[in-house]
C-alpha cells in the first residue's frame, strides 16, 4: 500500500533482498575459505620449523 508513494521503501526492500541472498552466501564462502585452511594446513602441520627459522633469524 505505501510502495506505490514511497520509492524508498523499494529499494529497502531490495536491500533487504540482497541482504538475504548475500549473508548465506558470504557464510558459505567464509565456511569453505576455512575448510580449505584447514586443510592446506594439514599437511604442512609441522608449525615448529616456522618458529626455529624465526628464532634463528633473530639471533
Amino acid at each position: 500500500m505505501a510502495r506505490l508513494g514511497k520509492p524508498s521503501h523499494a529499494s529497502i526492500d531490495i536491500f533487504d533482498l540482497v541482504w538475504g541472498w548475500l549473508l548465506p552466501f558470504v557464510a558459505l564462502g567464509a565456511f569453505f575459505i576455512m575448510m580449505a585452511h584447514t586443510q592446506q594446513m594439514a599437511p604442512s602441520s609441522p608449525p615448529p620449523v616456522g618458529t626455529r627459522s624465526y628464532k634463528t633469524t633473530e639471533e
